[in-house]
């Protein structure tokens, strides 16, 4: 019995089954233009509608970072069920998280990234007087300030670990840099003169989950560098890997060396935490609608 209503519920909602009639992709706007708020807020800012004539389901949102991306991932979609698949909508939708939506791609502020010498300046500016939330929401806007806009790469962010010996964590925020694909700033340390330093270059990118990097460490006070690669764990974890380096002046060598680090900033959505993809994300959101 239980089947069966699920099973008329299921019809229901597919108008029918198979005697259902063709969608009009226009009855939908505003729910696709909900579904599209959800996914500009993930940085997916670029959509495409997409349908089929012959279809008798409804028209879904095809999100990316790009129109290009949305409109040949959406078709390409499409046409696994359907062979007269078209795009009913092209549209912008990014957001910003002082003015809110936009809808009109030429009001997109194009804003580089900030060197982190500035960022740290204005953390010493603001007043200590403000209360724990109100940090909180500073730190946050400030973070975002200097990403601006553009959509993050997967190893950017602020990450967070903890040698076993000191009481203190590291932190540090890894940015695009304009002179090595990405730089590691050193935010916070137990050696409180490496704070505002670059204490990573990240200089290529082997293959999607590893990056080559050269590594600073003090040589009698000298500041020193010795190579080593960066893998993505996952988006949350980033396993750094120094090779074993010797020093120009003694016979003493530096081991090699591997440790963690995790991501606190930006943190897991609900998507993250229980693994959904980016298109059982859209499925979900599509259902609960």
């Amino acid at each position: 019995m239980k089947k069966l209503l699920v099973f008329i519920v299921f019809c229901v909602f597919l108008n029918n089954c198979g005697g259902g009639y063709y969608q009009d992709p226009a009855k939908y706007d505003y729910q696709l233009t909900e579904l599209m708020k959800k996914n500009a807020l993930r940085g997916l800012d670029y959509h495409a509608v997409v349908h089929a004539s012959s279809s008798y389901e409804r028209p879904f949102v095809y999100s990316s970072s790009s129109f290009e991306s949305a409109k040949k991932n959406g078709l390409n979609y499409c046409a696994k069920s359907y062979r007269d698949c078209y795009v009913y909508k092209l549209r912008y939708l990014g957001h910003d998280p002082y003015t809110g939506f936009i809808y009109n791609e030429n009001d997109i502020k194009k804003t580089k990234p900030k060197k982190q010498a500035k960022l740290k300046t204005k953390q010493k500016e603001k007043k200590q007087e403000q209360s724990a939330p109100k940090k909180e929401e500073t730190i946050e806007d400030m973070l975002k300030e200097v990403f601006g806009d553009r959509a993050m790469n997967q190893i950017e962010g602020l990450w967070v670990t903890r040698r076993d010996s000191e009481e203190e964590n590291r932190i540090y925020l890894i940015v695009q840099s304009e002179d090595f694909l990405f730089e590691e700033v050193v935010i916070s340390h137990p050696v409180r003169k490496f704070e505002g330093q670059v204490s990573t270059k990240i200089t290529k990118k082997i293959d999607k989950k590893t990056y080559k990097i050269k590594a600073t460490w003090l040589n009698d006070g000298e500041v020193d560098e010795r190579d080593g690669m960066i893998k993505i764990i996952d988006k949350f974890k980033l396993k750094f890997e120094t090779s074993r380096h010797c020093f120009s002046n003694t016979k003493d060598c530096l081991p090699a060396n591997s440790f963690y680090k995790k991501k606190i900033w930006p943190s897991k959505t609900y998507a993250d935490e229980v693994g959904l993809s980016s298109r059982e994300v859209e499925v979900l959101i599509d259902a609960l609608e």
